[in-house]
């Protein structure tokens, strides 16, 4: 998701759609759907500094590992059984299942990161993130390693008394706050103790958060400054259930105003000074009583400041001066993805007719059928169970209190004079609001001292954010619609709101500074950017007529979170940090001079030894040879190879660029790199430079029955739309979203078209001429190739790389050469050269396929629904192989009339010695021309022309690769691990080695984020 574009004077929210996973692909007879429980909060959520994925499973959390562009999740890697602080305890929504997860989120504790969840039967649950993954990364950084039951204790177990729900943490006040169903919010002020520097902080910090608390006395209030031990507050004004609590985090400061949010089910409104044990704010909704779901408290600077009115709202809003109201509804029907009627019932006008009796919101009575649900779901026993977690049974009545917009004073006070704003965003059954929050303190000497706080005197609206209309039979869904699913992204100043019903709202906020000299506060304000998922999606089946359980917001790419000024990735240990010495300043000038003198000497003879003839070792020798210090006199390069240059993945992969490949930190580099390269070498003729478009296609697969071949003759230049479609055809596939250009699929089996990327953001190359070229242009400058493979890199013991020893390929014999710089670039074959590195091989299977007629220039993801009895009988296969009833080969159309097609990797096969003696399943190959062949006429009746495998190299732990850098030993680099992306990041990668080299450190891109060094 990235900000580009323009409507009208606004920069929009491109958002781009990577993947959908069908239960059918997730689970398996061996791997079983989690056991959910419905009608909960928010059930799953990402860490921001691990690839780790949590999901709650009724009393137990499933600890996932995502992977690949896709975000694919594969089955859980650990499994977390949440412990009981007080066993026997009885559940308040499900009492089979009373220990089951209500709410679950990843938040900061200080500098530690926290899963915590929130049970029916009232406990509080919290484990380091830095734990789990350690746990994970110790027991196997393989992702195919099975699934183990965790052993990690707690560090933070507590209860409160009887069904939790709304969970906030203060990271700097070292807080964290619960509400439950007995109307209080439990505040628990961790205690601040000194920690042991050669103890854990985990076990320092558990034990201080597990000692026993006593509960503040009514005219005792607790000390803030005063940690030593834990505080519990209870803050008790609401009179039914809380959902959501958040406690304001300002950016940037430390304060001892702690302010925390709350909203109850009657749609009251609290703002607490937690110091001070009691509200100090009383709100209501301006459409009077509205069932109050979630809160987000925003400090200003997260919001994106505007100029205009429209930039501010999106619209001319409508402003109510009377009801200090501002109301944006408006803008529904102008962002992308608004549908206002239910993806079941349009199904139902296209199945039934467009006569069928839709849900009048206003009019129609409650429809007391059940929910059609999952039946791996866990739904309420009966009725009443509804209203006990705030559904109601009725259409909530439209009221006209509100927002008191003056201020309100409270209590004399004598501390210095401060000022704090923020915004709080509330969502309700139905609707949003933003609300601009200032308090000021006032110092004693002034005429009005006095503690004042107050609202700006609007509330910015939005009615009916993701209503729709139902049909009757649908109309049980209502039940589920409440706005709870509330999440922040700050880099992208979004907040996403969806309800369980199914769909979620992108809104982005705003604000416009108050001009200079007076004393107005800022406006506020929000957009509706976009709804997802799209009705496209939704006509194509990616949305399933059940509850949404959660939404979780991944890191942002290129703001990615860095701990490694805080934590060893390996160990977990806190690394200390020590305040370097004052120097002399006469010293300071001669260090200098030592430094730049040994740095020339260093540049004069280099010996420098790549390992590796594929697509990164190639590239790495040609930038070493384009750097400005590179002298072929003083330096020599010799680039050492087991088999063949792209002897592996580098000449048999697909070859797609993308802007929006992984990962962030690297991708802009190399894409442009690939642009100028192919600029300045001929790279459009030389190695089949392009730019295309990228597409997601849904589809449903026929059998084959292959027509007379038609053997296409090869033609040169850019392949276009031969307008081969009827008019019925043409309206199907229009009707999908499909290009009309992207002419060579059936119409009849094209179901969805959803574009990921375009030209300006898309290309292409051929792997194997890219990656050759890239060594013949190393070659020209001086590079030495030599075929033979590497025996030994000798470090001195761990000093520096003093040489490389390998054997040559014709002769068999053992060479020696030394070496000042290696850089091993082996690809899955890495690990056999330089044994500490975590990197593993996956064989994936490709073909290549002469189409019957020109195709168009597409990258294509296909997502293939296979018929019943699929599958091919030929000269490979003695039988019919069982396939998975959907499958996701991809397809690149390339120059010269050629496609290219892949299917998933497997592990059947360990890695072999070299390129050369990879096995190639020729079944497998079938598979992904029966495939392809299902959806395309052009491509099953066009000439395989080549079938093959070779083997991606993939990095074994947790936060994923590639690694590129130095690896703790002198002169010893690691470029390795890239996936399927290592055509797109060769270029970068290449570029960023000979800056490691020549320069001491990467310049053109900060990818702090893949150094070796963290898992080494």
């Amino acid at each position: 998701m990235a900000r580009k574009g323009d409507r009208g004077d606004l920069k929009n929210i491109k958002i781009t759609y990577f993947n959908y996973q069908q239960g059918s692909r997730r689970f398996s007879e061996t791997h079983h759907p989690p056991r959910l429980a419905r009608s909960r909060n928010n059930l799953v959520a990402f860490s921001q500094y691990y690839d780790l994925c949590f999901v709650a499973s009724r009393d137990k959390i499933l600890v996932h590992t995502p992977i690949s562009l896709e975000g694919r999740l594969l089955p859980p890697r650990s499994t977390i059984d949440v412990p009981s602080y007080n066993v026997g305890v009885p559940g308040y929504i499900d009492p089979a299942y009373p220990h089951s997860i209500n709410h679950l989120i990843v938040a900061d504790l200080g500098l530690e990161e926290l899963v915590i969840v929130a049970t029916d039967d009232g406990d509080v649950v919290a484990y380091m993130t830095r734990s789990i993954r350690k746990e994970i990364y110790d027991r196997g950084r393989a992702y195919n390693t099975p699934c183990f039951r965790s052993t990690i204790r707690p560090f933070f177990l507590k209860s409160v008394g009887i069904s939790a729900w709304g969970i906030a943490v203060h990271q700097k006040a070292r807080m964290i706050a619960v509400s439950a169903n007995s109307y209080d919010i439990y505040v628990f002020a961790l205690a601040l103790g000194q920690v042991d520097s050669d103890s854990s902080d985990e076990e320092s910090i558990h034990e201080d958060a597990a000692s026993e608390f006593q509960p503040p006395s009514d005219n005792v209030q607790p000390n803030p400054h005063d940690r030593s031990q834990t505080h519990a507050l209870i803050l008790s004004s609401h009179e039914a259930n809380i959902p959501s609590i958040a406690f304001y985090n300002p950016y940037g400061e430390n304060t001892e105003d702690i302010y925390l949010a709350s909203t109850d089910i009657h749609g009251i409104t609290y703002v607490w000074d937690v110091w001070k044990h009691r509200p100090f704010l009383h709100l209501t909704s301006s459409r009077g009583r509205t069932w109050g779901w979630g809160l987000l408290c925003i400090d200003p600077v997260f919001a994106q400041q505007v100029e205009t009115t429209s930039e501010l709202f999106g619209i001319e809003p409508n402003i109510d001066s009377e009801r200090g109201r501002i109301d944006i509804s408006g803008a529904l029907s102008n962002a992308p993805g608004y549908e206002d009627t239910h993806f079941s019932t349009r199904q139902r006008r296209k199945d039934q007719g467009p006569n069928e009796d839709l849900m009048d919101d206003s009019t129609a009575d409650e429809d007391e059928s059940s929910v059609e649900i999952n039946s791996d779901i866990d739904a309420p026993a009966n009725e009443d169970d509804f209203e006990a977690f705030g559904i109601p049974s009725v259409e909530e009545p439209k009221g006209s209190a509100v927002v008191n917009p003056k201020l309100l004073t409270l209590e004399k006070v004598s501390d210095p004079p401060t000022q704090s704003t923020f915004y709080v965003f509330h969502t309700m059954q139905r609707d949003v609001r933003l609300l601009q929050f200032v308090h000021r303190r006032h110092p004693p000497n002034l005429l009005e001292s006095e503690y004042r706080v107050g609202w700006q005197p609007k509330e910015v609206i939005c009615d009916y954010l993701l209503d729709q209309h139902f049909h009757r039979y649908d109309r049980p869904l209502k039940r589920l619609q409440r706005l709870n699913l509330v999440h922040q992204v700050p880099e992208l100043n979004l907040v996403i709101a969806g309800d369980q019903i199914g769909r979620v709202a992108l809104l982005t906020l705003t604000r416009r500074k108050a001009k200079k000299g007076t004393d107005k506060l800022d406006e506020v304000g929000f957009r509706v950017e976009a709804f997802l998922p799209s009705s496209a999606q939704e006509d194509a089946g990616f949305r399933p007529r059940m509850d949404l359980l959660g939404v979780a917001v991944g890191p942002v790419q290129g703001h990615e979170r860095q701990r490694e000024d805080l934590l060893d990735a390996t160990t977990g240990v806190r690394l200390k940090r020590h305040r370097p010495a004052r120097i002399p300043v006469a010293l300071q000038a001669t260090l200098a001079l030592r430094r730049i003198v040994q740095t020339r000497m260093a540049s004069d003879q280099k010996e420098i030894a790549i390992i590796g003839g594929g697509i990164i070792g190639c590239t790495s020798a040609y930038f070493l040879t384009r750097h400005p210090a590179y002298d072929p006199s003083k330096h020599k390069i010799t680039l050492l190879e087991a088999s063949k240059i792209a002897g592996g993945a580098s000449g048999k992969a697909g070859g797609l660029l993308g802007l929006w490949a992984y990962p962030s930190s690297l991708v802009p580099l190399s894409y442009r790199l690939h642009a100028q390269l192919a600029k300045e070498h001929g790279g459009e003729s030389r190695w089949g430079y392009r730019q295309i478009h990228c597409g997601q296609l849904a589809a449903k697969g026929r059998l084959n029955e292959k027509k007379e071949t038609l053997k296409a003759k090869p033609s040169s230049g850019e392949s276009v739309s031969l307008n081969k479609r009827d008019a019925k055809a043409l309206g199907k596939v229009t009707a999908a979203g499909l290009p009309k250009d992207l002419d060579w699929f059936a119409p009849e089996s094209v179901r969805s078209y959803y574009e990921m990327g375009d030209p300006a953001t898309t290309a292409q190359v051929h792997p194997y001429q890219f990656t050759t070229a890239m060594a013949e242009l190393a070659e020209q400058k001086g590079v030495n190739i030599i075929l033979g493979s590497v025996t030994s890199i000798d470090t001195a013991n761990g000093s520096g790389v003093k040489s490389v020893t390998y054997e040559d390929k014709a002769t068999k014999t053992s060479h020696t050469i030394s070496a000042t710089d290696v850089v091993v670039s082996a690809g899955p074959w890495t690990q056999r050269v330089y044994p500490p590195a975590p990197i593993s091989g996956m064989r994936a299977h490709s073909v290549t396929i002469t189409p019957s007629k020109p195709i168009s220039a597409y990258a294509i993801f296909t997502e293939i629904s296979l018929p019943p009895d699929f599958g091919h009988k030929d000269t490979f296969l003695k039988s019919k192989r069982p396939h998975s009833k959907t499958v996701t080969p991809e397809i690149y159309a390339r120059p010269n009339n050629e496609a290219y097609a892949c299917g998933e990797g497997d592990h059947l096969v360990p890695l072999p010695k070299t390129t050369e003696d990879v096995e190639t399943d020729l079944a497998r190959c079938q598979d992904i021309i029966d495939y392809v062949s299902s959806i395309s006429d052009e491509l099953r009746d066009g000439e395989v022309s080549v079938r093959q495998a070779c083997y991606l190299p993939n990095v074994e732990v947790a936060s994923g690769g590639p690694l590129i850098g130095p690896t703790g030993v002198k002169g010893l680099l690691l470029a390795a691990g890239h996936t399927c992306w290592g055509i797109q990041n060769g270029p970068g990668t290449g570029k960023l080695i000979s800056e490691f080299v020549f320069d001491g450190k990467a310049k053109s891109a900060s990818i702090g984020s893949l150094d070796p060094r963290k898992v080494l």
